[in-house]
C-alpha cells in the first residue's frame, strides 16, 4: 500500500509523540481522514526481550534489600506498589540520562556549548566531543522526523552526519550498557525513508530524503563510563525486510487486536462471543 501524503505530522503530547499521514485529497474522498503510523521503536518493541524480565525482577530485588527498613514500616500494600514500581524508576533514571546525552550530542554537532556539574556526565559528554572531533563528524540533520508513505511507518532519527573516512550515514547515540542488535532495525529503516520533515511544529514542511546516505552500513555511538565508541551497524535490505515482518505484523495483529482499541472500527479480535447452546429437548 502506498500513501500520497497531503501532510505527514509529529505530534508532541508532553513527553509522548505520534505520527499521521494524510493521503492527498481526491474526486472520490475530497476530505480524507490522517492516519496514524506506528513509530519505528514501537514496531521494535513487538520483538521478545527476555533479558528485561530478568531485569525487572532483578530491579525489585535490588529496591526490597535496599529499603528493608523503610518498608517494614509501610503498610502491605503500599510495600508491593513500591518494589513493583522499582523497574520504572530505574528505567526513568536511565531513559533521563539518554535523553540528556541526546541532548548534549546535539548540542556539540550544532557548535552549542554544554555545561553540566555531575562529573559522570562531564565524563561522558568530554568523550563524546573528542569522538566527534576525532571522526569530523558534520551533522547533515538532527532529530529528523521521517517516514515511509510506502511501507506505512514512521520514526525521529538521532543524527544524519557526513563523516569524511565513512560517507554521509545515519548515526545513533545508546546509552546503555551496550549496543543491541535491535539497532540495525531502527537505523535500517531510518536510511530508507521516503519523506522528512524539515522545521518544529505546525510550521513543519515535508521534503524528500537526503540524497547519498548509505543503506549497507550505519553506525552506532555508544557513550558510557566516560568512554564513546563509533561501532558499525550491517543495514542491508536483508536487515529491512526483517523490519518490514514487524510493521506487518503492527498493522495486522498487533493494531486490530489491541486491548485499547476495543470499540473501534480497527478492532478486529480474532476471538467470537461465547456460544450459546439451544436445545429443544425437555429439562427432566
Amino acid at each position: 500500500m502506498t500513501i500520497t501524503p497531503a501532510r505527514f505530522q509529529r505530534k508532541n503530547a508532553g513527553s509522548s509523540h505520534s505520527y499521521w499521514l494524510t493521503p492527498a485529497p481526491t474526486a472520490d474522498n475530497p476530505n480524507p481522514e490522517a492516519r496514524k503510523l506506528p513509530g519505528v521503536t514501537t514496531v521494535i518493541g513487538l520483538l521478545d526481550k527476555p533479558a528485561l524480565v530478568a531485569w525487572a525482577a532483578q530491579q525489585s530485588a535490588d529496591y526490597a534489600i535496599e529499603h528493608w527498613d523503610e518498608l517494614a514500616n509501610k503498610p502491605i500494600g503500599e510495600r508491593q506498589r513500591l518494589i513493583e514500581r522499582a523497574r520504572f524508576t530505574s528505567n526513568k533514571k536511565a531513559t533521563t540520562k539518554g535523553q540528556t546525552v541526546h541532548a548534549m550530542a546535539e548540542a556539540l554537532q550544532n557548535g552549542k556549548p554544554v555545561e553540566t556539574t555531575d562529573a559522570v556526565m562531564l565524563a561522558d559528554i568530554q568523550a563524546l566531543a573528542r569522538l566527534l572531533d576525532q571522526w569530523q563528524i558534520q551533522p547533515v540533520a538532527t532529530e529528523v522526523p521521517l517516514c515511509n508513505t510506502t511501507d506505512l511507518w514512521a520514526g525521529t532519527c538521532d543524527v544524519i552526519a557526513d563523516i569524511p573516512k565513512l560517507g554521509r550515514v545515519m548515526l545513533d547515540f545508546k546509552t546503555g550498557k551496550a549496543i543491541y542488535d535491535e539497532i540495525a532495525l531502527q537505523l535500517a529503516a531510518y536510511a530508507r525513508a521516503n519523506l522528512r520533515l524539515e522545521g518544529d511544529g505546525a510550521a513543519a514542511t515535508e521534503q524528500p530524503p537526503f540524497d547519498g546516505i548509505n543503506t549497507t552500513v550505519g553506525y552506532g555511538i555508544h557513550v558510557r563510563d566516560g568512554l564513546a565508541q563509533i561501532q558499525p551497524v550491517r543495514i542491508d535490505d536483508d536487515v529491512y525486510q526483517s523490519f518490514l515482518s514487524l510493521v506487518d505484523l503492527w498493522w495486522h495483529w498487533a493494531e486490530p487486536t489491541a486491548w485499547a482499541n476495543r470499540g473501534k472500527d480497527i478492532y478486529n479480535s480474532p476471538i467470537g462471543d461465547p456460544l450459546i447452546y439451544e436445545t429443544t429437548e425437555a429439562i427432566q
